[in-house]
């Protein structure tokens, strides 16, 4: 079963901010001995190879890289190819999927907030990954979703990003 974990501060918008290319950086890992956990935000197939071989966690999110379930799930997969290929345990490296979501207060504002989205992705031009990459509900809603979203794209852990309460 994936873990939820809140995501209070975007370290990849950081890392990008330091110029960081693929979003490699190290973290401590509250809780462990390790002082140096590698986690790897990969934006290329090339980076998901580079981080089979040096990842303790490899972050996945929806990007113009990864547009939908499909996408992720082909990421995943190529990270346990690579893996093997290193003979290296897939269990070695946590592979966590970051998610956007919106709070709300029930099924009438979740419906509402979701149109929202579909009109912004319309009136920007861009391919609707916004509304795959963003879940919309209450709490208890969000909780399944992300948990059958984790399933679908074969992640270990989902890190959710507030966008906002509605």
């Amino acid at each position: 079963m994936s873990t939820l974990t809140l995501d209070r501060a975007r370290s990849s918008l950081a890392l990008d901010a330091l110029g960081v290319v693929d979003g490699v950086d190290r973290t401590t890992e509250p809780g462990t001995a390790r002082t140096d956990v590698v986690v790897f935000h990969p934006r290329s197939a090339t980076a998901v190879t580079l981080a089979a071989a040096r990842a303790d966690v490899v972050r996945l999110e929806f990007s113009s890289a990864w547009p939908d379930v499909p996408a992720l799930r082909g990421a995943v997969a190529m990270l346990r190819e690579e893996l093997d290929a290193l003979g290296r345990p897939r269990a070695e490296v946590r592979v966590e999927l970051a998610v956007e979501v919106v709070v709300v207060a029930d099924a009438r504002a979740a419906a509402t907030t979701r149109t929202r989205f579909e009109m912004l992705d319309a009136l920007a031009g861009v391919a609707p990954h916004v509304t795959r990459g963003s879940l919309v509900g209450t709490s208890d809603e969000l909780r399944t979703q992300v948990q059958a979203l984790a399933r679908r794209v074969g992640a270990d852990t989902v890190v959710t990003v507030p966008l906002a309460t509605a």
